[in-house]
């Protein structure tokens, strides 16, 4: 043991520290210290779990019935971890997206734990969202081969999946081969296509009865179209809650421009070492290389395309008799209500140069990702256990801009025409060692550069119990370095934009205590505190990565601690619990860039020390009254809140310079624009193994739409030009309160042949029931009329969800 966790060591530091070509360092690198971060995992309470519950009863009901509601339990919205073959494939970086590069392949995975926010056990220590621990791990399989198939109107019409689980194997090896395909016919869903083909493959050795080596590899490339948000009188005047104003029309088809790409192949290694005393270690190597991108249609020195512009809309008609024969055009016309793709390839066709002043442009990050981690558990008694482990990752992502469509012009020029007319004769050149460079198809173009991020990290935990108590603490410690490298040299900061940047280093730290006592074997008491000090993310600390490395204001560490208490009760044919928990968080931030009307130009806002509180409580009762029959009810009331006056500044985008600053009055507005109230209930019927039958009814309310902060300043009151304009402002807008309904239905089947057992299973669900309108997500646009306050000119946005959709499937099994 001793041995291989000495080679472990040396490896893991030759393995990171022997690649300058990959991470360069600065002139000054000397002087940083050593990086160590914390991976933010999120591990599970030591506690019995609720009947059937492996994470919590009410989470899950959150994530699988509720999301159409956007219900996010205590309003905390990061979004779950997922931690896949011991490693966290999560970046401070964006770009990455984890979750895309294997979706569509769950079949090939299994989950070995899930737990709540800031819990603990033997993977480590957690976070305020919770986290899923799965594995790809050949031998958590039994031997099986199944073909299945699913058409659905929500996520994709069609979808093929084959299995293969080989089981043990004689010379104590086991395979696993998932592969998928997933298709849409373009027009057929609300985001309008869907392509996806994917493999996955997972052999495990074992060496010994007491060592295990594993490799894993996924692959999945997919294009994905994406729905855009809209203005509620769009939604009036198509009388269509999906409709979507990304798309258009083109040759007489229709055409997406908004899309999302995945050609990101991922693969770990592993090796597992368990003694007979039950210690155990694991090691795990990783690696991403490829790219993920999006596409989207862009323009320069021309007329906004977009069929939801404000200035396009009957709203922005003076008089009514012009806005009624706007209403009767579009009436007539609906196909005007999409882009006209055709038009702006007249457009580009007719430029006297040939060049394209509208094109397709696709946003491109290139992957290389490298990851290490180390887990460890050690039994001190029967009861008392200890849990150590450490990981390092080392990320690199370039990020570009590449041609993908011209619209039947010839080039495109290489300018950002996003600047001020009034700076530099070379402001407007992407760059000026290659000036009005005229970019053909598939070239790249605008911002050239590189994000880096270091980190390594370190956490432990124990924990115990004696007859009546249950007891953990975890501790976890990191820092994160984070870089930019400029490949080109642009006009508008020339002496900022090209070059390696300074090292930016943030330390990391959490620590948590959770005490549990058992009054009897049915009623627990448990409670549990903590607190965690965060590190920004590259997307918080560069004011403008694509232009210079300067970094943003308010940069504090972001702290957040809390308090729960949980009262337990796990009957035979009941199992409640009911929690009161609290949470504050200090120093939050939010920046943002948009066109302000007052300046006429655009600018860079920033806020900080923005402090919050999420307080509340949470009920959930599991109950068998009778064997085929089980009711689920849960609630959740919180009240999420802004506590404090948050400061602010802008400044203008093209030179930094501060035009603004001053406070944010936010106290006691909403923290977050999930539901503070939600009720639930599911009923479960199963009068046999092969026949399930669920219903589940949601209610939400109290839900806040997303606010935009920076309207409302200290300078938006002083300068109102009446009180009504700030009254309306100062009062938080809510959406209506919804109720949504979900059935699922399961049917299995069992054939018997001559050597084999067949198994036959049918599934269907139908989301949404009652096909109720439900804003999925509604928020206020960043731009507002700074100069007359006038609210409704630039309306909130919608993005409603889909409705009614039914999934039914059909998987044939050989046993």
């Amino acid at each position: 043991m001793k041995n291989t966790i000495r080679a472990f060591l040396i490896f893991s530091f030759f393995f990171f520290c022997c690649l300058p070509q990959l991470f360069p360092q600065t002139e000054n690198a000397d002087a940083l210290p050593k990086q160590f971060d914390l991976l933010g995992q999120e591990q599970q309470y030591w506690m019995p779990n609720l009947l059937q519950s492996s994470f919590s009863g009410l989470h899950e009901m959150a994530q699988y019935q509720g999301f159409a509601v956007n219900w996010v339990p205590r309003g905390l919205t990061k979004n779950k971890g997922n931690t896949i073959n011991g490693i966290d494939w999560q970046s401070n970086l964006s770009g990455w997206d984890p979750n895309f590069s294997f979706a569509g392949l769950y079949g090939g995975m299994k989950t070995e734990g899930a737990v709540q926010a800031y819990g603990m056990s033997a993977f480590g220590l957690g976070g305020q969202a919770g986290n899923q621990f799965s594995s790809s791990n050949a031998s958590l399989f039994t031997k099986s081969k199944s073909i299945s198939s699913r058409v659905s109107n929500g996520t994709t019409m069609q979808e093929l999946r084959m299995q293969w689980h080989s089981g043990r194997l004689k010379n104590a090896t086991w395979i696993n081969i998932d592969v998928i395909y997933q298709g849409t016919p373009s027009g057929f869903l609300a985001n309008g296509l869907k392509d996806r083909k994917g493999i996955l493959v997972s052999i495990e050795k074992s060496i010994s009865e007491k060592h295990q080596l594993g490799i894993r590899f996924w692959w999945s490339p997919t294009v994905q179209g994406k729905r855009a948000p809209t203005v509620g009188e769009m939604f009036a005047i198509t009388n269509d809650q999906l409709y979507n104003p990304s798309w258009g029309w083109r040759n007489g088809q229709a055409f997406y421009a908004n899309t999302k790409k995945n050609n990101a192949p991922v693969m770990s290694l592993h090796y597992a070492i368990q003694t007979s005393k039950g210690h155990g270690i694991q090691f795990n190597l990783g690696g991403v290389f490829g790219t993920q991108s999006t596409t989207q249609l862009d323009w320069s020195n021309a007329a906004d395309p977009r069929p939801d512009y404000y200035k396009y809309l009957p709203s922005f008609a003076i008089d009514e008799p012009l806005k009624n024969k706007l209403l009767q055009w579009y009436a007539t016309h609906p196909e005007l209500l999409q882009i006209q793709f055709d038009q702006l390839i007249q457009k580009n066709q007719s430029n006297a140069n040939a060049g394209s002043k509208y094109i397709i442009n696709e946003r491109v990050q290139r992957l290389q990702l490298l990851r290490a981690a180390m887990r460890f558990n050690y039994v001190l008694n029967a009861t008392s256990f200890w849990y150590t482990g450490m990981a390092m990752s080392f990320d690199r992502i370039g990020y570009t801009n590449q041609v993908a469509d011209l619209l039947g012009g010839q080039f495109y020029y290489n300018y950002n025409t996003w600047v001020n007319d009034d700076g530099l004769a070379t402001a407007f050149q992407n760059d000026i060692q290659l000036p009005d460079r005229k970019v053909k198809l598939g070239e790249s173009w605008g911002a050239h550069y590189y994000l880096y991020n270091q980190s390594m990290q370190a956490w432990t935990a124990i924990t115990g119990a004696t007859r009546f108590l249950e007891w953990g603490a975890g501790l976890q410690m990191g820092v994160d370095q984070m870089q930019r490298k400029g490949i080109n040299q642009n006009g508008l900061f020339p002496s900022l934009s090209k070059g390696l940047s300074e090292g930016a280093v943030f330390p990391s730290f959490q620590y948590q205590f959770h005490l549990r006592y058992k009054f009897n074997g049915r009623l627990y008491l448990t409670t549990r505190v903590f607190q965690e000090w965060a590190p920004p993310d590259a997307a918080e600390l560069y004011t403008d990565p694509a232009n210079h490395s300067v970094q943003n204001p308010f940069l504090l560490p972001l702290t957040k601690s809390g308090s729960e208490i949980k009262l337990q009760f796990m009957g035979s044919n009941i199992k409640a619990s009911v929690v009161c928990f609290m949470q504050t968080n200090r120093n939050e931030r939010q920046y943002k860039l948009f066109y302000h009307d007052y300046y006429n130009a655009f600018v860079r806002a920033s806020a900080g020390q923005i402090q919050t509180l999420h307080q509340g409580f949470e009920s959930y009762i599991e109950t068998n009254w009778s064997s085929p029959i089980q009711f689920n009810i849960a609630n959740s009331y919180g009240w999420y809140s802004i506590t404090n006056q948050p400061m602010y500044e802008l400044r203008l985008s093209d030179n930094l310079y501060k035009v603004q600053s001053g406070q944010l009055l936010l106290k006691k507005f909403p923290a977050t624009a999930s539901p503070q109230a939600v009720q639930a209930a599911t009923i479960n019927y199963q009068p046999s193994y092969s026949l399930r039958l669920s219903y589940t009814l949601v209610y939400a309310s109290r839900r806040a739409i997303s606010h935009d902060l920076f309207r409302r300043s200290t300078w938006t009151k002083e300068n109102s030009l009446s009180p009504n304009d700030w009254e309306v402002l100062a009062k938080p807008v809510f959406a209506p309160n919804q109720w949504v309904s979900n059935v699922f239905i399961s049917k299995s089947l069992q054939l018997q042949s001559a050597n084999n057992k067949i198994a036959l299973r049918c599934t269907a669900s139908i989301r949404n029931l009652l096909n109720a309108s439900i804003p999925s997500l509604i928020f206020e646009q960043s731009r507002y009329d700074y100069k007359k306050f006038i609210a409704d000119k630039f309306p909130a946005k919608y993005i409603y969800d889909i409705g009614r959709t039914y999934t039914i499937g059909l998987q044939l099994s050989l046993l």
